[in-house]
């Protein structure tokens, strides 16, 4: 990392930039279909107290929140014009297609840099970061989505799907963040079952806080490998061989039953059978169990730091159920276009049609992905939204990045949200720059006659925008 001034190398916004990057893989699904790099999650957040180093995000903290609240401060912002010629020198190695972006200074409210800002652009997976400013603003940093198991009748069972994104079939006590699982959740269904008595049930299982189509009808099938069928209840999101992009089951909800079933068995309770619910779950069932995800906020962060679709998709329905939209893909767009036009981030010609990003029909606009980063470093309510951007060289799908001539300038000083379909390429989120202002900015490829062109002309600018 580079030492302006001989100042102490910069810990940008909290997240420790260090040789513990955290593993990426990339891979090339083919034509059409999605490519985005999956990892784990980003390492603990550590704050740095050099007085020299470059201006940081954070304030002191506020009542109920563990972290710091984001909001700018010290340092100076980039000339335009300065900016304008830096970004227009970033070598463009023949790239061809559509060129957006804007840089913006969040604390003056000013555009540094504008290249067809209000365009409406394919996003592909920074809309992200839109369907999670609307869950953030409708849910809050911790709500928890909770799954449980209740009796219906004597010797019946339903295990009802809450819409935990993460919840685990297996040992959650490594995971990290620690999830949901359903072991624990058999544990005390069966523990409540042996004291009244019963040990052979029958199981059912509800995934009806969900509705809609499964898959999106945008989705090709191309994309069977990078998002499980959309569901209220799945487990290890679906993935047959724990990764991204994989195999995935076409039966989640089925699957998670079953897992339960194989869970509640281990602990002495027979199960005569696996079936969906028929019908509406009783309004006085009792509740046996149940356990909790992970609070938004850290569901958040994860899935910005390795672009998860499914956890993506799950939190789109969620956004539709919280505005009473409804839990569908068409609710959760209704929700997130409510959300930001009451925010003041909606730009006319926007089209949303689905959470993640994945369909090449969604349009928005650059405009609108800096505004909602701009968002996060002024309200604590949005914060995950920046603590869970990549890192440029070192987490989530940033890890491989920013490693050619040109860009070495934002290594360790970008975070930014990835986008990437074929012939698509985006970076949307924040940088501390060299004279320590903090911009926020969003550019975006559309029609690319080279994906990896895109996006090393996406890694030089955002450099540009970092060496301001």
């Amino acid at each position: 990392m580079r030492r302006p001034g001989g100042r102490r190398p910069l810990i940008v916004a909290g997240a420790v930039v260090c040789a513990v990057a955290l593993a990426a893989v990339a891979t090339d699904a083919g034509a059409g279909a999605w490519i985005e790099a999956r990892t784990g999650t980003a390492p603990a957040l550590t704050a740095t107290t050099d007085a020299d180093a470059r201006a940081l995000i954070t304030a002191p903290l506020p009542a109920g929140h563990i972290m710091a609240l984001p909001t700018v401060s010290g340092g100076t912002v980039p000339d335009a014009a300065t900016l304008a010629a830096a970004i227009a020198a970033a070598p463009t190695d023949g790239l061809k297609g559509g060129r957006y972006g804007i840089v913006t200074d969040p604390a003056g409210g000013t555009v540094l840099y504008d290249q067809g800002a209000t365009q409406a652009v394919m996003p592909a997976s920074t809309m992200k970061l839109l369907t999670v400013t609307a869950a953030l603003d409708l849910l809050g940093p911790d709500h928890r989505f909770t799954t449980r198991a209740v009796r219906t009748a004597p010797g019946t069972v339903v295990l009802v799907g809450g819409g935990d994104p993460y919840l685990s079939s297996g040992s959650v006590a490594a995971a990290h963040p620690e999830r949901a699982g359903l072991d624990d959740l058999a544990a005390q269904t069966a523990a409540a079952l042996t004291a009244a008595g019963s040990t052979s049930v029958a199981l059912r299982w509800d995934a009806s806080l969900f509705s809609g189509p499964s898959l999106h009808p945008d989705w090709p099938a191309a994309y069977a490998d990078q998002v499980t069928p959309v569901t209220a209840l799945m487990t290890n999101e679906g993935r047959l061989s724990g990764v991204s992009p994989g195999p995935r089951t076409r039966t989640p909800s089925a699957d998670a039953a079953q897992a339960f079933a194989g869970a509640l068995s281990a602990r002495g309770i027979t199960v005569t059978g696996t079936t969906a619910l028929d019908g509406a779950l009783p309004a006085g069932a009792e509740e046996l169990g149940r356990v909790e995800s992970m609070p938004l906020s850290t569901i958040v962060e994860t899935l910005l730091t390795s672009s998860d679709n499914d956890a993506a998709e799950a939190i789109g329905h969620q956004v539709g159920i919280a505005a009473g939209a409804g839990g569908s893909f068409a609710g959760g767009a209704s929700a997130v276009e409510q959300v930001l036009r009451r925010r003041g981030l909606w730009d006319e010609g926007a089209v949303l049609r689905d959470g993640s990003g994945l369909s090449r029909d969604n349009r928005v606009t650059p405009q609108m992905l800096a505004r909602a980063v701009s968002l996060a470093t002024t309200d604590a309510a949005f914060r995950p939204l920046l603590t869970g951007l990549p890192v440029a060289g070192a987490t989530g799908t940033l890890t491989s990045r920013f490693a050619r001539p040109g860009a070495e300038a934002g290594r360790g000083e970008v975070r930014a949200k990835t986008g990437t379909l074929s012939g698509t390429s985006a970076l949307a989120g924040y940088a501390v720059t060299v004279s320590g202002g903090v911009v926020t900015y969003a550019f975006v490829v559309n029609d690319a006659n080279n994906d990896d062109t895109a996006r090393a002309w996406l890694d030089r600018a955002s450099s540009a925008v970092a060496a301001g």
